[in-house]
């Protein structure tokens, strides 16, 4: 799993797996060692379940406490020049008050 998440994590999008010049796409990655005991024909005609099914009212994610002690950033201060850098920065899908509070 690790190298799968690794290959496809990759920031170059021409390394990444996946994307190597638009020949492969999808078919590179069923195609990984991950994913060797998959049979996809089964699977795409429903003849197979999933191996996962996500809970749609779960929420998969590490508690803030747990991320918090791989974190590499310590002790950074912010001052009034990132308060003004960050004030114009907006993702889109969170709020402008929402990122105040948190930072």
């Amino acid at each position: 799993a690790k190298s799968l998440c690794k290959q496809l994590l990759k920031k170059h999008p021409k390394t990444r797996l996946g994307c190597h010049c638009g020949r492969y796409g999808a078919r590179e990655i069923k195609q990984h060692e991950f994913f060797k005991c998959m049979n996809w024909k089964r699977l795409e005609a429903g003849m197979q379940e999933p191996p996962f099914i996500p809970d749609p009212h779960a929420v998969y994610a590490k508690d803030v406490l747990d991320i918090e002690q791989f974190s590499t950033v310590k002790g950074v201060n912010l001052d009034a020049t990132d308060d003004t850098f960050y004030s114009k920065f907006n993702t889109g899908s969170v709020s402008i008050p929402w990122q105040n509070e948190m930072i």
